[in-house]
């Protein structure tokens, strides 16, 4: 978590007077009436809010696209569940944003949670590769469902057996005993999603002809197991129809598909920041900055910080691997720094999925509240909790004396 992605320990920032002067122990408990437990209360509240909402879709809303995909769904896990032995779907879903697939992935998993009954656990499970759409579409991240590690020296993926078994014992005990060894381990597998949005990482496209290794082919063959494919076309709902709005949709959609007009270009342009003015302009001020080099980065930090006016905290990490790991950059770290500076009025981001099931993941943004450390210590030392006012966040929240709603953020 940090202002703005990056820090730099180096500038004097954390050293001025109005920082060593700063009562860091006593100032913020002022504006909060019960600081207990904070170090835990994001794991508490996630433990008790954990229960899923059992989510009721009307099917007779879905459309024509729609209904034909749930009903091939619908049908081929009804001859599952009877016992019959059919092969595994191996579908794609295709369509852009707010095209009505993820209304169709709840009508999916609400119609068979009804064939399993609604006492037992669901017999799909829902992945995705981000934590905001986990949390947005009730599902759980690549990593976490397969137990994947984050960093992974391994050539063999550990798959968590234990989550698939689920799988197999609530469809049926004989469906997938001799399917091990297939691709997908004999599990039906249909992917949505919206091809134009990712391109492959640190891998060919399917459509290259260049020569491959070994993991690319498999992953291609892997691919072409998936037969089926529909596409959405029509846009099911729509936030902003001004006609500001509607030439910028239609811009990025042709540059999604590499086909950019010289029109486009010309709308463009009148976007550029000397032709706004000064009142336009200013209302970027807040905006989430996209740079190019980390130095760039670190630079509109110490700006932003700076600018706050406020005693900024410099707090050092506890290294526990001795002097080998106070070596080591923040990539073998897990992006963590060796040293960072937090304000009051900060803004910050999460840099992980801290608890995908209450909403707090990584790109979440909000503002730093108040920073509590021990009542013996301050900075250098780190903080229990950064009191954190995050962006559109309903879930659990401690209240100051003020009425603003924090989530206490505690040390890795």
């Amino acid at each position: 978590m940090g202002p703005k992605v990056s820090f730099d320990c180096f500038s004097d920032l954390g050293s001025q007077d109005i920082d060593q002067n700063h009562d860091w122990v006593n100032d913020p408990r002022q504006r909060y009436s019960k600081l207990v437990d904070i170090d835990t209360f994001v794991s508490r509240n996630c433990r008790i809010n954990a229960k899923k909402e059992n989510i009721i879709v009307d099917y007779q809303t879905l459309n024509g696209n729609q209904k034909i995909i749930f009903k091939r769904i619908e049908s081929h896990y009804n001859d599952v569940f009877n016992g019959h032995q059919i092969d595994p779907l191996r579908i794609i879903v295709m369509g852009t944003a707010r095209i009505g697939k993820t209304y169709l992935i709840k009508a999916i998993r609400s119609r068979l949670q009804e064939m399993v009954g609604t006492g037992s656990k669901s017999p799909i499970i829902v992945l995705v590769p981000t934590g905001v759409a986990a949390f947005n579409i009730d599902g759980v991240t690549i990593h976490s469902g397969l137990s994947i590690p984050i960093i992974n020296d391994s050539k063999r993926l550990d798959i968590n057996k234990e989550r698939l078994k689920q799988l197999q014992d609530k469809l049926s005990d004989q469906a997938f005993s001799e399917r091990n060894n297939e691709p997908f381990g004999g599990r039906s597998v249909i992917l949505f999603g919206d091809f134009g949005q990712l391109s492959p990482v640190l891998d060919l496209p399917m459509y290259a002809d260049n020569k491959r290794d070994a993991l690319s082919n498999s992953g291609l063959a892997v691919y072409k197991q998936l037969k089926k494919v529909y596409k959405f076309k029509i846009i099911q709902h729509q936030s902003g129809n001004s006609k500001e709005q509607q030439e910028l949709k239609g811009i990025f959609l042709r540059l999604r598909n590499g086909e950019p007009s010289i029109e486009d270009w010309i709308i463009l342009t009148t976007r550029i920041e000397d032709k706004l003015s000064v009142i336009e302009r200013n209302e970027f001020s807040n905006a989430l900055f996209l740079l190019t080099k980390w130095s760039e980065v670190n630079a509109v930090n110490i700006d932003q910080l700076r600018s706050l006016d406020v005693p900024i905290a410099k707090i050092q990490a506890i290294h526990t691997g001795g002097n080998e790991a106070k070596k080591v950059d923040s990539d073998t770290a897990h992006r963590l720094k060796a040293c960072i500076l937090l304000a009051r009025d900060a803004r910050v981001i999460l840099m992980a999925n801290l608890q995908t099931e209450i909403g707090l993941v990584n790109g979440m943004m909000g503002i730093v509240q108040e920073i509590i450390f021990s009542e013996d210590q301050g900075p250098p030392c780190l903080p229990i909790a950064g009191l954190v006012s995050f962006d559109n966040y309903k879930r659990p929240t401690i209240t100051s004396l003020e009425g603003k709603k924090v989530v206490p953020i505690a040390p890795i």
